[in-house]
């Protein structure tokens, strides 16, 4: 059996699929977006994917239960790297300006920031890919809560510094993955997506633990649904 850890990339998205069996990366691939994942020819059970699933239809102080759950979890200095969605009505927004503008409008007046609208264009795929039925294999990470629970303690470093990256290196190698740099030679992947591999990597952890019951899902109370019926909640 297979699970999949997605991380965006500028190109797409890069999969990092595991072998639950044999406990080994059998493959790291570039999908070019996430209708393709049905395709992989594997007998994949679970897909982690680092991208909000569920979205708010108005705008509120904190974003959804599972952010503000995954903040309280990584505490200071990470919690920043969990910022709030845009709401629905902002996907089809094409400028920053206009994301503000409609999530403003949508709620408390909250504007978007520029972390999540760097990123509207695959939420909003995920979003047009999505259902409550495919949400029993297609679930969403954050790569820096699954680190934070495979050692008790969030990172200390960013993951684009070099001490960053080594240290997420050997939590990955704790919890039983191959060192990242033999995984970068083994696939022939640039040294530029080195922070990717190693998101996708702790989504890959968290899917495997999703399959054997022992993944955290955050917030820990049965997740709220959106309006359209999807589980906004994060696990790990």
């Amino acid at each position: 059996m297979h699970v999949i850890g997605l991380d965006g990339i500028p190109s797409g998205w890069l999969a990092v699929v595991y072998d639950t069996r044999k406990g080994a990366v059998a493959d790291v691939v570039r999908l070019k977006s996430v209708t393709e994942i049905p395709k992989v020819p594997l007998d994949v059970r679970v897909v982690a994917i680092d991208i909000p699933i569920g979205l708010l239809d108005a705008s509120r102080t904190g974003g959804r239960d599972c952010d503000r759950a995954a903040r309280q979890r990584l505490g200071p200095p990470r919690q920043s790297s969990v910022f709030p969605p845009p709401v629905r009505p902002a996907l089809i927004a094409t400028t920053h300006d206009e994301a503000s503008r409609l999530n403003a409008l949508a709620g408390d007046g909250l504007r978007t920031s520029r972390q999540a609208f760097g990123i509207l264009p695959e939420i909003r795929e995920v979003d047009e890919f999505v259902s409550p039925e495919s949400q029993r294999w297609l679930r969403e990470v954050h790569p820096e809560v699954s680190f934070a629970v495979m050692a008790d303690r969030a990172c200390e470093h960013r993951k684009s510094a070099a001490a960053g990256f080594d240290e997420r290196r050997r939590r990955l190698i704790d919890v039983g993955f191959l060192h990242l740099l033999d995984l970068i030679e083994r696939f022939d992947l640039p040294w530029g997506l080195r922070a990717d591999l190693a998101d996708a990597t702790a989504a890959a952890w968290s899917a495997s633990r999703v399959l054997n019951g022992s993944a955290i899902v955050l917030p820990s109370s049965p997740a709220p649904t959106d309006s359209r019926g999807l589980r906004m909640e994060i696990v790990a």
